[in-house]
């Protein structure tokens, strides 16, 4: 996500350009020393663009690490650090209602995704998660979380919570689902990676 105001979109037009010296110290990042969106950024970036991308960045860009999303919300409204990575478009709405982050966006071409629902091996009640992934995932849940959190459902009969966001469904293939069961060796990659070159 990338403050507008701050960085215009002829400064910044492709992820490409988040090792663009003009942008050191510039970015924050959701620790992706974790399992969390951060994580899944840098997987994506390492299946597209290489290991070398993902060692520029962590090591010669100077990002700031942060583990709380509103934190980097803000951060990027400030114009502390306008470019974030890994802060998702669910901590926005809540500025938008006060006016602000009205002119944060995605980085056009970013075909990078990984929102997923998981059930975990052998979990203590697996009747009971069942029954919550089926109300999860149900047209009511799905069209309730797409209005209040703006999220985009993949349920072709749900309104988009944010259409600037939503997917393409003609470029399904086109899309990098790094939360796919193959990506899996990837993920830890970047963790590995990130543990290895932030401090």
């Amino acid at each position: 996500m990338v403050d507008r105001d701050a960085v215009t979109e002829a400064q910044f037009k492709s992820l490409r350009d988040l090792l663009d010296p003009r942008w050191q110290g510039k970015i924050v990042i959701q620790d992706p020393r974790g399992g969390g969106a951060g994580s899944y950024a840098l997987a994506g970036f390492l299946l597209q663009y290489g290991e070398d991308f993902v060692r520029w960045l962590l090591s010669r860009q100077n990002p700031v690490v942060m583990d709380n999303k509103r934190q980097m919300a803000e951060w990027v409204i400030r114009k502390r650090y306008p470019i974030a990575v890994g802060m998702g478009t669910d901590t926005l709405p809540q500025f938008r209602k006060e006016g602000l982050a009205k002119n944060i966006k995605p980085v056009p071409g970013d075909d990078i995704t990984g929102d997923a629902v998981m059930l975990i091996n052998r979990a203590p009640h697996p009747h009971a998660a069942k029954v919550y992934v089926n109300w999860l995932l149900s047209r009511k849940t799905q069209a309730r979380l797409a209005e209040v959190a703006q999220l985009n459902s993949r349920r072709a009969d749900v309104k988009p919570g944010n259409p600037e966001l939503a997917l393409d469904p003609k470029r399904m293939r086109h899309y990098l689902d790094v939360s796919d069961e193959e990506h899996v060796e990837a993920r830890l990659k970047a963790q590995q990676l990130a543990k290895q070159l932030l401090k």
